[in-house]
């Protein structure tokens, strides 16, 4: 996935999910300065972002391009192309991410949740590049999506 000096990259992950969720990839950054980004529940103009950075994994919100930043969670400092394993849960009120085995993020999700919507794979501008636009490329691998369905009682 690759991105020319303009704008956000996106493609369309499974359209069908149930609102828990486990996610399950590995990514790498191909190229400096861009981070690789997965949003879930994605809608016409909501969603959750979870992005993968050179130095940091990080959690956010977007409502109608209001952007939050609730959780941001620092990684030992990676190479370009240096794969990473991440695993993201959606369940009830709580996000739980790891990277490469290790919790890194346990959020709230905000109230009211997002309704179910699309998984979408993409990259951003790593946060040290101060808005300007960043050329650059990421690729995932043996991305999984599966429901989160756990038996009543538990």
């Amino acid at each position: 996935m690759s991105r020319k000096p303009s704008g956000t990259v996106q493609c369309v992950g499974p359209t069908k999910i149930h609102p828990d969720q486990s996610i399950d990839a590995f990514v790498t950054l191909t190229t400096p300065n861009v981070c690789a980004a997965i949003w879930m529940h994605f809608m016409v103009d909501t969603s959750y972002r979870v992005t993968v950075c050179a130095d940091r994994v990080g959690f956010d919100t977007d409502h109608d391009g209001d952007i939050h930043y609730p959780s941001a969670a620092p990684l030992d400092l990676a190479p370009v192309q240096h794969w990473r394993h991440i695993e993201i849960q959606l369940h009830g009120s709580r996000i739980l991410i790891s990277i490469d085995g290790k919790q890194k993020i346990t959020s709230s999700l905000p109230t009211p949740r997002f309704g179910p919507g699309n998984v979408m794979l993409g990259l951003v501008n790593d946060h040290r590049t101060r808005g300007a636009i960043a050329k650059g490329q990421v690729a995932f691998a043996d991305l999984e999506v599966r429901p989160l369905i756990r038996p009543p009682g538990t």
